[in-house]
């Protein structure tokens, strides 16, 4: 379902295919990186707190470890991913971090 602006919000039907990428074939460095771009992209739109929150929930150690050479994803990672001060991080209201 996806939600069109151009037709006052209503929800339109589009039919997508899914395919199944095995878990060796997945390049989660790239994809990553490609999120952390649109993120950068939209970052005064969308709720940047809740954002981290997740991916910190997402990014385990070995994940850390192969995108940045540390044990944790740290704000000041995120904030410099996205092009953001961290004073702009922590100003930012946020209005559902978990």
């Amino acid at each position: 379902m996806i939600k069109s602006p151009d037709v006052d919000f209503n929800v339109l039907g589009q039919k997508v295919s899914v395919s199944f990428i095995p878990k060796d074939d997945f390049d989660f460095e790239l994809s990553f990186y490609e999120l952390i771009e649109l993120i950068a992209q939209h970052n005064k739109t969308i709720d940047i707190r809740l954002v981290y929150s997740q991916l910190n929930q997402i990014l385990d150690q070995e994940i850390n470890q192969k995108l940045f050479g540390k044990n944790i994803f740290a704000i000041t990672t995120f904030c410099r991913l996205i092009n953001i001060s961290e004073q702009t991080y922590y100003k930012r209201p946020s209005e559902g971090v978990l």
